[in-house]
């Protein structure tokens, strides 16, 4: 489940850089 979120985090990343921030 987390690297499930990993992903989605960065393809969410890539239509909004705060959600990249908040992964990293």
């Amino acid at each position: 489940i987390l690297k499930r979120g990993q992903e989605l985090g960065r393809v969410l990343g890539v239509f909004d850089p705060k959600l990249k921030v908040i992964e990293a």
